[in-house]
């Protein structure tokens, strides 16, 4: 399995991250549903008790207690029940994943993927959170208002 992920796929995992981080499932929901993931005929609500669930479950474990290919497996679970669509990016990179922690396993029966992969999550939110990039979204969304209030009516 070789792959890249897009730079829009990266922010989309960091956004992730960062709600799952910050436990705020309401906003793993709105990424989800911003990206057109979520049919809108399901029922939010258990959803986001779902979500709560599976964080806590996990939460509070440290990193070598963390099976990474089991956290993988339960959440896509939950995308079954709900019916998310999840993107293929997205799927390949959970069989990665549960791949990759296998073969460790295999190998040195202590091996954490979760301890390996930490310092990538670590610079892939601290990238996400940095003051250049945060104002280079603020001058964006600021020309982009400049240019919206000069087509709307005065």
């Amino acid at each position: 399995m070789v792959g890249r992920l897009s730079e829009e796929t990266k922010e989309q995992i960091a956004d992730m991250l960062l709600a799952v981080t910050n436990k705020n499932t309401a906003k793993m929901i709105n990424i989800l549903s911003t990206m057109g993931l979520i049919d809108e005929s399901i029922e939010i609500k258990n959803l986001r008790l779902a979500l709560d669930e599976f964080i806590e479950k996990y939460y509070e474990l440290s990193l070598e207690h963390l099976e990474l290919g089991r956290i993988v497996q339960e959440f896509f679970q939950i995308v079954q029940q709900y019916q998310i669509r999840i993107p293929a990016d997205f799927i390949l990179m959970g069989k990665a994943l549960i791949t990759t922690e296998g073969f460790g396993r295999d190998l040195d029966p202590e091996f954490s993927l979760s301890i390996q992969i930490k310092p990538f999550v670590e610079d892939l939110v601290k990238r996400r959170l940095s003051p250049l990039r945060l104002w280079r979204e603020f001058n964006a969304v600021l020309a982009e208002l400049v240019n919206l209030s000069k087509i709307l009516p005065k």
